[in-house]
């Protein structure tokens, strides 16, 4: 590997540890409804860095990394295939990234784009889907 690639798994591997840093921070709020869309936010954020930083391991480049946009479901797959990453439990972790992969990926703007959420009671329900109160 070289420092190049070694320099930029390590500032994606970086940057996703202070998205997590600050998610736990988050969860220190009283009432967690009123953080709920921070913390899920700052959360997926961090995973989806951390799993960018092990494709850059393998040597993607900026652009291609971006090409994976927010996607966490993908993110992970390339991280199984393309990187060659194993690990302990990868189905179970791969059905939490799951849950969280579309409202992540749909609470965010594709290259500027506004983010428009459908009206009513289906998107509100959407966004809940799967996104309890982490605290024990």
């Amino acid at each position: 590997m070289t420092p190049q690639v070694h320099n930029r798994a390590a500032r994606y591997l970086r940057l996703g540890e202070a998205y997590i840093s600050a998610a736990r921070g988050v969860l220190a709020a009283p009432d967690f409804e009123q953080v709920r869309l921070p913390f899920y936010s700052l959360l997926c954020h961090g995973m989806e860095l951390a799993l960018k930083s092990v494709a850059a391991r393998k040597g993607w480049d900026d652009e291609r990394l971006m090409w994976l946009g927010h996607d966490l479901d993908w993110a992970w797959r390339v991280t199984l295939s393309d990187a060659g990453f194993e690990a302990p439990g990868a189905r179970a972790v791969g059905g939490v990234i799951h849950q969280l992969s579309r409202p992540h990926h749909a609470s965010l703007p594709l290259c500027g784009a506004p983010v428009l959420a459908p009206p009513g009671p289906t998107a509100r329900a959407r966004r809940g889907r799967g996104l309890s109160d982490p605290r024990p």
